[in-house]
């Protein structure tokens, strides 16, 4: 079993999930349900996912960042992915999703 530690950050508008560890098969559903509780808040605008301190993500937890996007669209709030590192910017591109995550190249 994998670890991820999450913790949630609430300033104004924004939220914010910061993320250390795994995200895969074992940590996707804890992603997928802080996302929910911070897209239920009627006043935040923003969520934040910061990916600095993911070391690996699988298919699941692409899924799962999928799954926080589509809850921020059906809230009308804005996700944002920060620090994303050379790994998990990878499967985003080869995913085709990099884009639509808005996410850039490391480094640039």
């Amino acid at each position: 079993m994998t670890t991820l530690n999450a913790t949630l950050e609430i300033d104004g508008d924004q939220t914010i999930i910061r993320l250390d560890g795994e995200l895969d098969m074992d940590a996707g559903p804890d992603l997928v349900v802080l996302s929910s509780v911070a897209a239920v808040r009627s006043d935040m605008r923003t969520l934040t996912i910061d990916l600095a301190g993911v070391a690996f993500m699988d298919s699941a937890g692409l899924a799962a960042l999928v799954r926080a996007r589509n809850l921020c669209d059906k809230h009308r709030a804005e996700l944002r992915l920060e620090g994303v590192g050379p790994r998990v910017h990878r499967v985003l591109e080869l995913t085709g999703l990099g884009e639509w995550f808005g996410t850039e190249r490391p480094g640039s």
